[in-house]
């Protein structure tokens, strides 16, 4: 599960950062930067808790967050409003917490409410600009992240919320980039 998951996240990236490239999609810097920070931090989570293989997700996650953060400071949306600064600073401010907590589950709950919190610059650019985003990278998303939960080493608060919020919040990125795609035509 874990090496199907790894394939699915290589395969998911390839189009949305052949889209960056090209000029078509436009990744929010502001959602980027945070869910660099996070997916770093729910990685170790992962790591030292004992997810195994299915820690290797999070890891690849991390690396193409980082690719993705690199090119969105050239190529990313110039669209930022006053609600991108305040949802920037919450999951900013929210990692001190992460810090000072000494439990993991504690931390992965953080850590995963810091990421939906992150997302919702894009949301906003995505229902504003839907053809800015890659549709089939959030529905793979999806996919790759319930496989990673299949794949862990051992289940916990601390190796299960994580995966199990991003399922919950890539669905919400592909439902309002459905909406949003039949709406305008």
């Amino acid at each position: 599960m874990a090496s199907i998951a790894i394939i699915l996240t290589l395969y998911a990236y390839i189009p949305y950062i052949k889209g960056i490239f090209k000029g078509k999609t436009k990744p929010h810097l502001f959602t980027w930067v945070v869910w660099l920070i996070t997916t770093s931090i729910a990685a170790f989570i992962q790591v030292i808790a004992g997810g195994g293989m299915g820690a290797w997700l999070t890891i690849l996650a991390t690396l193409v967050c980082l690719i993705i953060t690199i090119l969105a400071i050239k190529y990313g949306s110039k669209d930022i409003k006053r609600v991108d600064y305040i949802f920037l600073f919450a999951a900013l401010s929210s990692i001190p917490l992460w810090v000072i907590t000494d439990n993991p589950a504690y931390s992965a709950i953080l850590v995963t409410g810091i990421d939906v919190l992150a997302a919702f610059p894009t949301i906003r650019k995505s229902w504003n600009h839907p053809k800015e985003e890659v549709i089939v990278t959030y529905g793979i998303n999806i996919v790759r992240y319930t496989l990673s939960v299949i794949a862990l080493a051992s289940f916990s608060i601390s190796t299960v919320v994580y995966p199990l919020g991003m399922v919950l919040m890539n669905g919400v990125i592909f439902a309002v980039l459905f909406m949003r795609r039949h709406i305008q035509h």
